[in-house]
């Protein structure tokens, strides 16, 4: 893997992520006024307009933007508008939770959706791979939301064996994690059985088979680590979508992480926390991107910017 390579897959990883934090700074300045959205609509002129001096609201567009980027090259990310704390403390407080919910319904995920996958691509056309695939497409469909009230209906109104709202115990995680994870399983089903299909169509396939390995060894040996390329990049966007995809999960099971935060920010126009917020989700989507595009370097040396060496 060339230096040229990693350091355009850099240059680009920057660019994304200097156009994301541009795009969410102007058009979270054009949505309304947070003064007003934190005092109300009959707040006196004069408390506004003190509120916007405070905050260097009242400063022309491109003098704020120079201001902020300027402040974030110091690592400083602003104060909340809601309790004057600083945003990087608000988030903080409830990234821990939002990291495990997600890492937790991302292991679910790929427990589910690797292996089903495989086994969907065994048997095209078989009843392994309708239920697999219907399961995998109901998955996807369903919305956050649906879902999560059909199971608080079922194990906590109708069974009550699980909590439906907050943070207390391991018990608590249940059903957001299903929730999410199950969403998750849906999509990666879908990239492992097509990439599994189009690994046992290669010829290597027939010849490993006449060298005498069995139907199992030759799907897990050789048709499955070739179907990686392709899985590692859903695998990517998924673990880069944490905290975006958690947003509504979080709301509906009053899980107390960054998407039920950033819900919240929005209504009341703290934008210092949602700034942040949008940022650590660029950042990690930009990250991981460049994470996979590098890790395709190293595992098939015909991958270069551009595609110039991948004929």
């Amino acid at each position: 893997m060339s230096l040229s390579f990693v350091l355009l897959k850099l240059g680009r990883a920057a660019l994304t992520a200097l156009l994301g934090v541009t795009f969410v700074f102007v058009m979270l300045r054009l949505a309304g006024d947070p003064a007003l959205a934190l005092y109300g609509h009959e707040a006196p002129p004069q408390a506004v307009d003190h509120f916007n001096r405070q905050f260097g609201l009242d400063r022309p567009l491109y003098e704020q933007y120079a201001n902020y980027l300027g402040a974030l090259a110091r690592g400083d990310f602003g104060v909340s508008f809601r309790d004057g704390r600083p945003a990087a403390e608000v988030v903080g407080d409830v990234l821990p939770a939002t990291l495990l919910l997600g890492g937790l319904s991302f292991a679910l995920a790929v427990l589910l959706g690797v292996p089903a996958g495989v086994l969907a691509a065994v048997r095209p056309g078989g009843l392994w791979d309708r239920l697999i695939m219907g399961a995998a497409v109901a998955g996807y469909a369903l919305p956050n939301f649906f879902l999560g009230v059909l199971l608080i209906l079922l194990f906590t109104l109708q069974l009550r064996l699980l909590p439906s709202a907050g943070s207390e115990s391991w018990a608590h995680l249940v059903m957001p994690t299903i929730t999410l994870g199950t969403a998750y399983a849906g999509i990666l089903v879908r990239f492992v059985r097509a990439a599994t299909r189009d690994a046992l169509e290669k010829p290597f396939i027939p010849a490993a088979r006449g060298r005498g390995f069995t139907a199992g060894q030759t799907v897990w040996r050789h048709a499955v680590p070739n179907a990686a390329l392709p899985t590692v990049t859903v695998t990517g966007l998924l673990l880069g979508g944490l905290i975006s995809g958690a947003v509504v999960t979080e709301t509906v099971f009053a899980w107390p992480g960054a998407g039920r935060l950033l819900v919240t920010a929005v209504g009341l126009r703290d934008l210092p926390v949602v700034q942040l917020l949008i940022l650590l989700v660029t950042l990690t989507m930009v990250t991981t991107n460049l994470a996979v595009d590098l890790l395709y370097g190293l595992l098939d040396p015909r991958v270069r910017a551009g595609g110039r060496d991948a004929d």
